[in-house]
C-alpha cells in the first residue's frame, strides 16, 4: 500500500461515523497493487480523474504504516544506491516491535491501535489518516471500528496467489467508481463486519 506510481488501493479509517457522511480526521486505507503491475505511462490529461491518487493524498495530514510495509518503501527507494529519505512531509508512524534507525519525519512504536488513534488524529490536524499497510494493521483499525473507507486502484494483472488485501470479513458500500486507463479505480466506506452465516 503505496504511492501513485502504480495502481494503488486506499483505506482509510477514524472515528466511526454514518455513512455518506465524510468528516476531516478519518482514517483511511490506501492500497494500490505494487505486485506484479506493468509500469505505465498515463497520457496527459485535461482533467484529473475523480479517484487520482493526488485527490487522495491532497487530503492526508498523517501517515501510519507496519514495519514490512517501511522497508519496503525503503528498499525501492535505495535500490539504486540512493540514501533513504522517507518521501513524505506528513508526520508518519511504523507500528512495529522492532527496534529500527532513526528516521526523521517517521516515528517507531509499539503502541497498541486504540491509545495510537487519538495521535494520528491530533497529527492529521483536521485531514485524514492514511493506513498504508499492510493489510493486518488496517484490519485492527477495522476491528475497533476506526477504518471508515477503502480505496482501491487495480491493476490488470493476476498473481495467482498472495495475501489477502484486507484479512477481515468486512461490508462495503461502493461510493465510487472511475477507469483511470487501465486502472481502475474504487471507493468504498465501511458497513461493518460481514457477519458469517452458517451454511
Amino acid at each position: 500500500m503505496t504511492s501513485s506510481r502504480h495502481g494503488h488501493d486506499l483505506l482509510h479509517c477514524h472515528e466511526p461515523r454514518r455513512l455518506h457522511r465524510r468528516r476531516p480526521g478519518e482514517f483511511v486505507l490506501a492500497v494500490h497493487d505494487r505486485i506484479g503491475c506493468p509500469r505505465v505511462r498515463a497520457r496527459v490529461r485535461a482533467r484529473t480523474p475523480r479517484l487520482h491518487f493526488s485527490r487522495f493524498f491532497a487530503g492526508v495530514g498523517a501517515i501510519v504504516c507496519g514495519y514490512n510495509t517501511f522497508d519496503w518503501v525503503r528498499r525501492e527507494l535505495t535500490a539504486s544506491g540512493d540514501p533513504f529519505v522517507w518521501p513524505h512531509e506528513q508526520p508518519t508512524w511504523v507500528v512495529t516491535h522492532r527496534d529500527p534507525d532513526p528516521t526523521p519525519g517517521v516515528t517507531f512504536t509499539s503502541s497498541p491501535i486504540a491509545d495510537l488513534q487519538s495521535e494520528l488524529v491530533n497529527a492529521a490536524d483536521g485531514k485524514d489518516v492514511w493506513i498504508v499497510g499492510g493489510g493486518d494493521l488496517a484490519g485492527q483499525f477495522a476491528d475497533l471500528g476506526l477504518l471508515d473507507q477503502v480505496w482501491i486502484h487495480q491493476c490488470p494483472v493476476t498473481l495467482g496467489a498472495g495475501r489477502p488485501l484486507l484479512p477481515r470479513r468486512l461490508r462495503l458500500h461502493r461510493r465510487d467508481v472511475e477507469t483511470d486507463g487501465q486502472f481502475t479505480a474504487m471507493l468504498f466506506d465501511v458497513v461493518g463486519p460481514e457477519p458469517r452465516t452458517d451454511s
